[in-house]
């Protein structure tokens, strides 16, 4: 239900799942503002008798990878995570284990 419009708006396939990132608490206040800019929303869907909810999407990198932070209306997380989606296993590609520092660039829409 998402890697469709996604493939189709930001360019690539997105690998099932996201990468949580825990941001510092210094860093949530421009996580509000990232949000609070217009995005690209994917309406929510049915999948095996669950609802998913529609997602936020802003266009981002994580290092040369392309990638989008996603915001779901409906998340179990709090503030100081963010959700990214990209066309490969971000953990394995990047050899990311629990507590990697890792850098994320919001890109223009």
């Amino acid at each position: 239900g998402y890697a469709k419009p996604i493939t189709k708006n930001f360019g690539f396939k997105p690998y099932p799942g996201t990468l949580n990132i825990e941001i510092p608490g210094e860093l949530i206040e421009l996580r509000l503002q990232l949000r609070a800019r217009p995005a690209f929303t994917v309406p929510g869907f049915s999948h095996k008798g669950r609802a998913l909810g529609p997602i936020h999407c802003y266009a981002c990198k994580i290092g040369k990878i392309p990638g989008v932070i996603v915001f779901p209306e409906r998340s179990h997380h709090g503030l100081n995570i963010l959700e990214v989606m990209a066309p490969a296993n971000l953990r394995k590609t990047l050899k990311l284990k629990d507590g990697s520092q890792i850098s994320v660039e919001i890109l223009e829409q």
